[in-house]
């Protein structure tokens, strides 16, 4: 009888063990993301098909008591965008019962904010693009950091995420592309600011109070100011750690330049192309952990992919590259953009060699073209 009742317990634990929460469809069973959260139970899923969604069905989403819920997108940002219109997509303005919310895979354009947490709310936003929002994630009022704002891009934002007074925040592995300010903080924000990348913004980060925040292993480039602060500034410096501040306008705006302590540096990223805002790396690039003194990986990116063979920069390898590259080896012509594209071959440099390799992967042999010598 004892391992007929063992079996039996073991079954039981297997079978609530495999329950699992419900995925409702949007728009096939349901026709808004209202009406599905409105039939969602705990910890539910609901699921968006690919296309672009408006209206008010789509924003101003309630969220009145404890609940637990992802909305998410079945093929990823890329194919999934709301139209918030000047709205908010997930907002709670009042202390209540703690919510647990992911938003995960989708575009949000035009937020003001998109997303908002206050008092209680654990956020989970990851892999998200917020594209135009005035305010892409707003926290404040002790916002809770159970995940935070993972792999996510903000591109043409007036602020990519704003830290209220108080906020807790974990921001990690995103991108900020050509904002008002990547990153705002208001007093006494707790936050840690890791691996994230800052290009091509008028702030990468502003200040306010630097208090009780880690910023490590950050890519500052191509802004009007890297790093600006104002008020208290006098905590920043011991939790700086492994940033790289680069060919901004102003790399540092009040701190001291922190270039060479704590691991800090400044040194061209060596980015593929940054004038089209692709931030893919070259073998090179001081970014990788192999090739800086902290030995980790800076910024959000660690894709190394320059489209090897493309040295007329026209999104194709072709013959038209074969006369780009006899252009600049042999007569003066410009060199290619960025220059490791020519470098085609396994052999360090751009010569000849390469000039042969190209005309081989094209014509004769197909030999694969690696990415750098």
């Amino acid at each position: 009888m004892r391992p007929l009742r063992l079996q039996v317990v073991f079954a039981l634990l297997m079978s609530a063990t495999t329950v699992q929460a419900g995925v409702l469809n949007v728009p096939s069973d349901y026709v808004d993301l209202k009406t599905a959260l409105a039939a969602a139970g705990k910890c539910d899923t609901i699921l968006l098909d690919s296309g672009t969604y408006s209206g008010t069905g789509f924003r101003e989403l309630p969220i009145n008591d404890s609940i637990c819920v992802t909305v998410t997108s079945r093929y990823g940002a890329s194919f999934t965008t709301i139209d918030l219109q000047n709205g908010v997509f997930l907002s709670r303005s009042f202390q209540g019962p703690h919510n647990q919310i992911s938003a995960v895979g989708l575009t949000l354009a035009n937020g003001w904010p998109a997303i908002r947490y206050r008092r209680g709310d654990q956020y989970d936003v990851r892999e998200c693009i917020f594209l135009q929002c005035q305010v892409g994630v707003e926290a404040g009022d002790y916002a809770g950091d159970y995940r935070g704002v993972t792999a996510c891009q903000f591109r043409n934002c007036a602020f990519g995420i704003i830290g209220l007074t108080n906020a807790s925040m974990k921001v990690s592995f995103c991108q900020f592309y050509n904002c008002d300010a990547g990153i705002a903080t208001g007093n006494f924000p707790y936050m840690e600011v890791t691996n994230c990348t800052f290009i091509n913004n008028h702030e990468g980060v502003w200040l306010h109070s630097a208090c009780c925040i880690r910023m490590s292993a950050n890519a500052f480039h191509g802004n009007w100011y890297g790093l600006f602060t104002d008020g208290q500034s006098g905590d920043l410096f011991g939790i700086f750690s492994c940033n790289n501040v680069f060919g901004n306008t102003w790399n540092y705006w009040g701190p001291p330049d922190q270039t060479g302590s704590n691991g800090n540096f400044s040194a061209d990223p060596l980015y593929c192309d940054t004038a089209n805002g692709r931030l893919t790396l070259t073998l090179r690039s001081p970014l990788l952990s192999a090739n800086n003194s902290c030995h980790q990986l800076i910024g959000q990116t660690a894709t190394i992919a320059c489209d090897c063979g493309d040295v007329d920069v026209s999104g194709n390898v072709d013959i038209s590259d074969v006369t780009a590259l006899i252009s600049y080896l042999f007569l003066g012509g410009p060199p290619p953009v960025p220059l490791e594209a020519a470098e085609v071959d396994p052999s360090p440099g751009i010569d000849i060699s390469d000039l042969t390799y190209l005309i081989d992967h094209l014509f004769i042999r197909v030999l694969p073209v690696p990415c750098g010598g």
